[in-house]
């Protein structure tokens, strides 16, 4: 029988995980956890975990999943916003039991490791599978949004969310018995708890590595089939020699997170990589465009069509509109749903984007980092898109700064792949030949040692007042 969870220790099949889910539900019962509650989740990527939410999902309570990137103090703050007092603390986080306690939380730390339960659970007497005794309509989770470009709002999902998600993305992306899908993004992240249900739908083992060991080594050496990655991560596979031969490998290379460069594009096809290109959020529960198996350049360089049980539609000033089995329930704010879409059932995303003739998304950017600059608009989107095209830049954010004649104006913050210095003039007159030259950035600052984002996303926010700050005190 294939495996369901496997880590460097233990492979665990699917009736073995769920006897054991069941077995833990019982046993927060006993820690009186009742159904209906919010419950935060604190840990690393774990096979406990794992076996944590589907146990919570048993006794219908939300899985509250905390992002552990987050100080103390935010935590705190985010899980009074959304009114949820009981907490549990998973490795290696339940040093921390007494410090929620004295914020008045109710702490638990619970031996959830599945040997545990290795002399109760019985091969002979499968029982129905997960998926079958959870209502759809059961909310099942709480996601904190990335922030990029403010506070984290938190995102109430039901298990049909989730559910419809992978089955639309498993119809495009095979992930069946036999196939392995590297757990590479974290579990409260939207991305990462995607790759479980489509585990969960699919019949396909996630792994979970070690939280140390090189990317292109955990792929080599736990038989990887399929990955999702960001830009950034499959830019540093594709420079080691181990990486490039690693990815040659696998069947299906998903890339999300924020736009891919063209240059990056361009090598994953000229080595014959199985590369997916994607657009996705939060509020709808991991990707909603995807590109199909043995797409072409061209197509490639959008984000791909549709997934099923997903609806879109480009409304005024080229806004992506959302709607469909897999948009989230609401946002809760003091324990209530923020209004979130408008009266035909569309979430307005913010962001922007375009529909080719034969269906394939373009996103073109967000509404709310668009500026004018002397009457004209500026999608910085657009020119990092451009900046991108050099090969020489790894990374690339336009800000908006400041300026007394024009109202605002671009600058751009630029990590070079090979070269300690920023040619500002040669990049300038290559921008040249792709966009107006109202657009081309009157700054061009090396990228900075450190971005403090929240979540995946750069967060512009910093950068615009770093840029601020670099311009009065060069």
């Amino acid at each position: 029988m294939y495996p369901f969870i496997v880590s460097s220790k233990l492979e665990i099949r699917q009736y073995e995980f769920q006897q054991a889910a069941r077995m833990l539900a019982e046993r927060m019962r006993r820690d009186d956890i009742r159904p209906g509650e919010r419950i935060a989740v604190i840990g690393e990527n774990s096979i406990d975990y794992l076996l944590t939410l589907a146990a919570l999902w048993q006794m219908e309570a939300v899985a509250v999943l905390m992002n552990t990137r987050f100080p103390q103090s935010q935590m705190i703050s985010e899980l009074n916003r959304v009114e949820c007092r009981n907490v549990i603390l998973l490795d290696p986080f339940p040093s921390l039991q007494s410090k929620f306690r004295d914020h008045g939380f109710s702490a638990l730390t619970l031996d959830t490791a599945v040997e545990q339960f290795d002399e109760k659970i019985q091969p002979d007497k499968p029982r129905p599978n997960i998926l079958s005794e959870i209502k759809k309509t059961q909310p099942a989770t709480i996601i904190f949004t990335s922030g990029s470009s403010g506070n984290p709002k938190a995102a109430l999902h039901s298990f049909g969310n989730h559910h419809f998600s992978a089955i639309g993305s498993n119809r495009n992306i095979p992930f069946a018995r036999g196939d392995r899908w590297l757990l590479s993004l974290p579990l409260y992240h939207v991305g990462g708890l995607a790759i479980f249900f489509r585990a969960l739908t699919g019949g396909g083992a996630v792994f979970i590595p070690e939280q140390t060991g090189s990317l292109a080594a955990i792929i080599s050496e736990n038989n990887i089939t399929h990955i999702s990655l960001v830009a950034t991560q499959f830019f540093r596979l594709l420079q080691e020699t181990a990486g490039k031969s690693v990815l040659s490998r696998l069947k299906a290379i998903l890339l999300g997170g924020s736009a891919i460069p063209a240059s990056l594009i361009q090598q994953a096809v000229d080595r014959n990589l199985p590369i997916h290109t994607s657009y996705g959020s939060t509020e709808m529960s991991s990707h909603i465009t995807a590109t199909p198996q043995g797409a072409g350049p061209e197509i490639l360089q959008t984000s791909g069509k549709l997934l099923p049980f997903r609806e879109i539609k480009i409304a005024a000033e080229r806004e992506i509109l959302v709607r469909g089995e897999t948009l989230f329930q609401g946002y809760i704010e003091e324990n209530s749903f923020v209004e979130t879409v408008d009266a035909d059932g569309w979430f307005h995303t913010g962001d922007t984007g375009i529909i080719d003739d034969s269906g394939y998304l373009t996103v073109t950017g967000r509404k709310d980092n668009m500026f004018i600059s002397g009457g004209e608009n500026i999608q910085p989107e657009e020119i990092e898109k451009h900046l991108y095209l050099i090969e020489d830049i790894e990374q690339a954010i336009v800000v908006k700064i400041e300026n007394a004649e024009f109202g605002w104006r671009p600058a751009a913050f630029i990590k070079m792949k090979y070269s300690d210095t920023i040619d500002k003039t040669t990049i300038a007159d290559f921008l040249k030949q792709y966009i107006a030259k109202f657009k081309i950035p009157d700054y061009f600052f090396p990228w900075p040692d450190a971005v403090p984002s929240p979540g995946i996303k750069e967060n512009r926010r910093y950068l615009q007042k770093l840029a601020a700050k670099i311009l009065l005190d060069p």
